[in-house]
């Protein structure tokens, strides 16, 4: 099975497009690209990662969702376990809120 950015780059080169003119479009540096096509991904700045990666798959017409699943596979981070974790944390800070309201309420009415 190829990497993930072996087939955004033959996606690329087989819509005949240049690293140019994918430069010119998502406003990334042509040795930010190439990096991307290499799988060389600790040269990009690390909190533009996911956007380069992004952008570069929306230009070609790729599926920049199934994109940023690969990278994360790639290089280890699984999204979904934090994202559940902030989700429960937000739950939790919620429900604190909620019972801080009613117990306010409560003791307005007694």
């Amino acid at each position: 099975m190829a990497q993930f950015y072996k087939e955004l780059k033959d996606l690329r080169i087989s819509k005949d497009i240049s690293l140019e003119d994918l430069e010119s479009k998502t406003k990334i540096n042509v040795k930010y690209l190439n990096a991307i096509e290499q799988g060389d991904f600790d040269i990009l700045p690390t909190p533009y990662l996911r956007l380069f990666i992004r952008a570069y798959a929306v230009e070609i017409g790729g599926d920049a969702e199934r994109a940023l699943e690969q990278l994360d596979s790639f290089v280890g981070n699984n999204r979904s376990t934090t994202a559940t974790s902030q989700i429960k944390n937000i739950d939790k800070d919620e429900n604190k809120e909620n019972l801080k309201a009613q117990i306010a309420n409560d003791n307005s009415e007694g």
